[in-house]
């Protein structure tokens, strides 16, 4: 409190002090900030708030239509679907006489088509083929359905309209009373298109914006084909009202508002053709929630702008005190430092201008003293920094000379890179040994030359000795490999011209990062130890520490684990899966920090190993990869990611698809001989099991097989054979049922149970029934 007093204390005594320019800094900003929000205040109360009513208005009708066109697109959408689809000849008269069970391989192209369809649009719900002669529903999901004659009968009907593709609630298999598409085939049945019921009520309930409103869509006889709400068949007498209000009306489209229960509502409706009828949409929102922020908005600009006026005024007069107090504060401390005399001049700005030409003269001047003697300085400086001499320094002391020196070192990572020229002495320019320093200078200053145009201010190091050292810095955020690129690439063309120029082999090696300037000189005494170990039968050689001298921690380091993992995956044929495994592989080996170099050798070791496993599970890998060198390609690769992908798309997807391959073909075989066994070996006592063990192969996959190819479980398709040789011998011959039940396989009890399960008759019933056909 006390100080807030002596600061009005302090703004008032500055104010009376000067009073002149105290005053027309406060008129010129009460000016500046009252004016313009009185202006903006009014304008928008009279002007935005009616403007903004319309917009929202405007806008709401035009997402309305956008919604409705969008449910017309869909619904159009499915009936192209289902009319292309009724022209395929694949949905011809000859399905009308097909035995779906015996001709598995008709069924599955079936099942394929349905699904096809089915996945054309997310409003789909179920797709249906209705065999009418045979009272059959044949589904992708369901496989195939035997009616009984009272389901068959709602099919039936549904055939009888005379117009080959309508719209339907009636009762469809699951889908309850859903909204359902018929497209007649003609002659023998019709292609049933079931929607989802909670899609379409969402999409139909995007039209309302309220809880209070409602959305819904009728046919032009009032019929209703959608109340809009999940598991909501009758419409609530809001619905009922605003689609009898709807129906006097003889436009196409249109919005206007209407009464219910004292509330507006805005009410907006258009009409659309649907399968040679025609639907309407119709959607009701209350007026009051559109124009709800409109009138809260024109009650806070009225509150906003007073406050917002009184507001400024205030801050005008506190804005005034501490605009004036900084120039008060400056001129004060000028004449304090005796700097600054009075001049006569007008006021406290030309004052402080003739002071401020004064220091800049003088900083000029000593900005000259200073670059003359800066160059010899910073490089002083810089070589005394990586011999060590400065290890007595702390790194902000370090940090604050460097950037004294000009060099930017906030967020900044460091290494050396040292060059080395060789080959001196049998040199074709024939250099002396008194010319070690020149050709050490001319190679110092191509380097600079090369390296300020690649590098962010790099600093060269002539160690006067046929060796250079390039200290470069790098953003901390920018990745250390994807700096080291540039520097890779700095080298080749340092290494290209040195060669053309003088004549001499380069030999270059990289340091590694750090973030210290204190451990530059231990990064360039480890990049110095390193030229020694050069191959001497390559004339040009870059040498990189982060490859040349690994951790001896990581050195042998391996996921042994997750090889054997990704060698089951590639057994199993699981591609997607190994690709997973493999992944998990580099990212174990970078958290273990592994060298590019280590994460090469190992990735060349795994994919040997790959190859090995592919071999032994009966793939050829050089028919597979059709002949091409697998590791000569990896051998290019650098980064984790790169070889991950490589891994994925060159080793694991060729293989993947030829295991499907083989696998499906083998598959179909196996199918197909279980169906040879089981109509020549039905009357024998037969199981999966004993199919299973004569082709060689797991009961298990053999079911799944006969589920997936044929459309049904292998029992199913047994009893089914077994029930129609029976129909067949009751039928042509006179024998006793038991005699019958033993022919066909079965124990004389369970063949009445079983035959009554499936024709809905016992086989006396059957025998007479065909007798008396007869």
């Amino acid at each position: 409190m006390h100080r807030l007093i002596n600061r009005m204390t302090s703004y008032k005594s500055v104010a009376m002090r000067k009073g002149n320019l105290y005053k027309k800094i406060l008129i010129i900003i009460l000016i500046i900030t009252c004016f313009p929000a009185a202006l903006i205040g009014l304008s928008f109360y009279f002007i935005g708030t009616e403007q903004i009513e319309n917009e929202l208005m405007q806008t709401h009708r035009s997402q309305l239509e956008k919604d409705r066109e969008r449910i017309e697109e869909q619904l159009a959408h499915i009936e192209l679907t289902a009319s292309q689809w009724a022209l395929n000849p694949q949905f011809d008269e000859k399905l009308k006489d097909i035995d779906f069970y015996k001709q598995f391989l008709v069924t599955q192209e079936l099942y394929k088509s349905l699904s096809i369809i089915k996945g054309s649009s997310t409003l789909i719900d179920q797709v249906y083929l209705y065999v009418d002669g045979q009272r059959l529903l044949v589904s992708e999901d369901e496989g195939i359905i035997q009616l009984t004659e009272e389901n068959n009968h709602i099919y039936h009907t549904l055939l009888q309209d005379n117009r080959s593709i309508l719209w339907t609630k009636a009762a469809i298999r699951k889908a309850g009373t859903s909204l359902s598409l018929v497209h007649a085939l003609p002659r023998f049945g019709a292609l049933i298109i079931t929607l989802n019921e909670s899609k379409f009520n969402d999409m139909v309930s995007e039209l309302t914006v309220d809880k209070k409103g409602s959305s819904f869509i009728i046919k032009e006889n009032g019929e209703w084909v959608t109340t809009g709400m999940d598991g909501v068949q009758a419409p609530s007498d809001q619905a009922v009202f605003l689609g009898n209000e709807v129906l006097k009306r003889s436009t196409e489209a249109d919005s206007f508002i209407l009464k219910w229960n004292k509330e507006d509502y805005s009410v907006s409706y258009g009409k659309f053709s649907r399968a040679n009828s025609t639907w309407i949409y119709i959607t009701a929102t209350p007026v009051s929630q559109l124009i709800a922020p409109v009138l809260l908005m024109s009650r806070m600009i009225l509150v906003v702008s007073g406050v917002g006026i009184a507001t400024a005024i205030f801050l005008s007069w506190f804005g005034s005190v501490r605009l004036y107090s900084p120039i008060h504060h400056l001129v004060n401390m000028f004449r304090e430092t005796g700097s600054g005399k009075h001049g006569g001049e007008a006021d406290e700005f030309s004052f402080i201008k003739n002071q401020w030409q004064q220091l800049i003269h003088e900083s000029h001047y000593l900005q000259f003293r200073i670059e003359e003697q800066s160059s010899m300085l910073r490089e002083g400086f810089l070589l005394q920094l990586v011999q060590g001499h400065l290890y007595s320094f702390t790194e902000k002391e370090l940090r604050d000379r460097m950037i004294d020196f000009g060099w930017n070192v906030d967020e900044k990572c460091f290494s050396i890179m040292v060059v080395q020229l060789v080959g001196f002495f049998n040199s074709p320019g024939n250099f002396l040994e008194k010319d070690r320093q020149l050709i050490t200078f001319a190679a110092a200053n191509i380097i600079e030359e090369l390296a300020c145009s690649k590098l962010d201010a790099p600093a060269v190091i002539n160690f006067q000795d046929l060796t250079i050292g390039l200290m470069v810095a790098f953003p901390a955020e920018k990745h250390w490999r994807q700096f080291k690129s540039e520097l890779f690439k700095l080298a080749d063309e340092i290494t290209a011209t040195l060669n053309a120029l003088l004549k001499l082999n380069v030999i270059i090696s990289i340091g590694k990062s750090t973030d210290l300037i204190g451990e530059i000189p231990n990064v360039l005494q480890e990049v110095r130890q390193t030229l020694p170990f050069r191959t001497l039968e390559e004339n040009n050689q870059v040498l990189d520490m982060d490859e040349f001298l690994p951790p001896m921690t990581n050195a042998s380091y391996y996921p042994f684990q997750l090889e054997k993992e990704i060698h089951s995956a590639v057994r199993r044929g699981d591609g997607e899966e190994a690709g997973r495994l493999i992944g998990q592989f580099f990212e174990d080996m970078r958290d273990h920090r592994t060298t590019e170099f280590a994460l090469l050798q190992s990735a060349l070791y795994l994919l040997g190993s790959i190859l090995q496993t592919i071999i032994q599970i009966g793939f050829n890998p050089h028919h597979l990869y059709k002949g091409e060198n697998l590791f000569e390609q990896l051998v290019k690769k650098r980064e984790q990611d790169e070889i991950h992908v490589w891994f994925n798309d060159k080793v694991l997807a060729p293989f993947a698809k030829e295991y499907s391959e083989t696998q499906d073909s083998q598959l179909k075989s196996f199918v197909k001989s279980a169906i040879d066994t089981i109509d020549t070996c039905y009357m024998n006592d037969i199981s999966l099991e004993v199919c299973a063990d004569q082709l060689g192969i797991h009961p298990v996959r053999l079911s799944k097989g006969f589920k997936q190819i044929v459309g049904t479980t292998f029992i199913d398709f047994l009893t089914k054979v077994r029930i129609d040789k029976s129909k067949e011998l009751l039928r042509s011959t006179d024998w006793k049922i038991h005699d019958i039940a033993k022919q066909v396989g079965y124990n004389p009890s369970y063949f009445n149970k079983i035959f009554r399960k499936h024709e809905g008759m016992t086989a006396s019933e059957y025998r007479s029934l065909c007798k008396g056909e007869h």
